[in-house]
């Protein structure tokens, strides 16, 4: 088994280079460390950090992680700074990512963003290629960053069974054509024999797009190769969490410890609590949010002095200047709602453009009265299912945007378009005003799901039909 993600599993968590690494936060980290782990595979990642430094070499053997908390192997791959750049920034960020986002920031994609996202999938394939070294393997490659990698790898040896997950949404096709690469990135993942999204309706996009463009044939007779056409399984495969560790999290001493730390600095025994919690970006919907507090606020002064929403939302890609102006815009809009409504003991809106570990978040989900994810578009959204996992005691409310994923799951939510800014204020007048009884009610038809569709279904779906053709293929 050979998981293949830009994302590190692990990273140094000390400058001293004889530190041992630990496990990454992030969702697809989180939802992948189990499956790999239970494999002892291999993981194979581009190498974070500055890309001139030593840092690929940190961890001892370059290009092999070794951890106490990992029982897999960690390979690293490695670009120069403009290579990762135009990769990553620019073609991945600036252009596949608001692409299928359909998130009203114009794509942007240039031939050199495509030749380096084209190098850097073959330096992967390198990689893997290298790890198997010709025998049969079980390929499993992550998301949008790697779209060409499955191809090129069942090109170079056809006994690797190969399955990718697209963790964001699938756009329609009248969008998706208007990529400049749209042909080859969907020959890139006709590569995969199986490839699964979200939700349904990524699958059938993607189908409408292989069915529009289908990768013509060639004469081999011209001395030219066939271009790739295969028959590529196509499935929903909605991802989830670890829900029973993040109870037993919940559950604990120090989660416990941080909510009363929590609750002075926010005076909860006077002051009810709204949350948001995401990675600072356009898709998210936190300027439409804000716009909704401050609806709410003048149209609710009883709430004037007892209502505060700590919006949490950790840095992300300010090298690209949309990021950079999103967070100008955020700060600025923060600050003017406080000043039109705080004074000098209690502010609207406290903001942290900053990351929380788990056991601080978990306590922050505890005590609020609602949690808010507004999202524009999303292809699931992992937040909405840790909030709900976290509340043990089946209180708070969930408000959940009809454009996340996790919108089809957790149906005791009260759902919204995140694009009105009055349906967003009338949510949490909603949620504010809640029984007990109907929270509980809501909060256990969610956590049942969630228990019922946790992070091992996803991975157990997956490799069940792995397993499926990997007996199709050597029976």
């Amino acid at each position: 088994m050979v998981i293949v993600a830009n994302r590190e599993p692990l990273i140094r968590c000390s400058e001293h280079q004889k530190h041992q690494p630990t496990k990454a936060v992030s969702g697809l980290v989180s939802a992948l460390f189990p499956f790999i782990e239970s494999t002892g595979g291999t993981w194979i990642s581009h190498a974070s950090g500055q890309q001139t430094s030593t840092d690929f070499e940190d961890f001892g053997t370059p290009g092999l992680v070794e951890s106490d908390e990992a029982k897999f192997a960690v390979r690293r791959v490695r670009s120069d700074d403009n290579e990762y750049r135009q990769y990553y920034e620019n073609f991945s960020n600036k252009g596949l990512w608001p692409l299928c986002h359909v998130a009203f920031t114009q794509p942007k994609f240039t031939a050199e963003s495509w030749a380096a996202y084209r190098q850097v999938n073959q330096r992967f394939a390198d990689a893997v290629l290298n790890e198997v070294a010709g025998r049969p393997a079980i390929v499993f490659v992550q998301d949008y960053h790697l779209a060409l990698l499955p191809s090129i790898l069942k090109k170079a040896n056809q006994n690797i069974i190969i399955a990718q997950f697209w963790h964001i949404p699938w756009p329609p096709w009248d969008i998706f054509r208007t990529c400049p690469n749209h042909q080859e990135l969907l020959e890139g993942l006709l590569g995969n024999d199986l490839l699964g999204f979200q939700l349904p309706e990524h699958c059938q996009n993607f189908l409408a797009c292989r069915n529009a463009v289908k990768p013509a044939t060639k004469n081999q007779n011209n001395g030219t190769q066939a271009s790739l056409v295969r028959d590529t399984e196509v499935r929903q495969f909605p991802i989830s969490i670890d829900v029973a560790s993040h109870q037993l999290l919940a559950t604990g001493n120090s989660v416990s410890s941080s909510m009363a730390k929590w609750s002075k600095r926010l005076d909860c025994k006077r002051i009810r609590i709204g949350l948001g919690v995401e990675r600072l970006d356009y898709t998210k919907g936190i300027l439409q949010r804000l716009g909704a507090i401050r609806l709410l606020l003048e149209t609710n002064h009883e709430l004037i002095g007892l209502f505060t929403f700590v919006q949490i939302a950790t840095l992300s890609r300010l090298a690209l200047d949309d990021y950079k102006q999103l967070k100008d815009d955020i700060i600025q809009l923060s600050n003017d709602i406080n000043l039109q409504f705080g004074n000098k003991n209690w502010q609207p809106i406290l903001l942290e453009l900053r990351s929380y570990n788990q056991v601080e978040l978990i306590a922050l989900e505890r005590l609020a009265s609602f949690c808010m994810v507004s999202s524009l578009h999303d292809g699931m959204n992992l937040v909405a299912k840790e909030f709900c996992a976290s509340r043990i005691d089946n209180q708070g409310v969930l408000i959940l945007s009809k454009f996340a994923g996790s919108a089809l799951e957790l149906n005791g939510a009260i759902l919204v378009n995140p694009f009105s800014i009055e349906m967003l204020a009338d949510a949490m007048v909603q949620a504010l005003r809640m029984k007990p009884k109907e929270m509980e009610t809501r909060m256990k038809k969610m956590r049942s799901h969630l228990q019922a569709h946790n992070v091992f279904r996803w991975g157990a779906d997956m490799a069940s039909h792995l397993i499926k053709l990997d007996a199709v293929k050597y029976p």
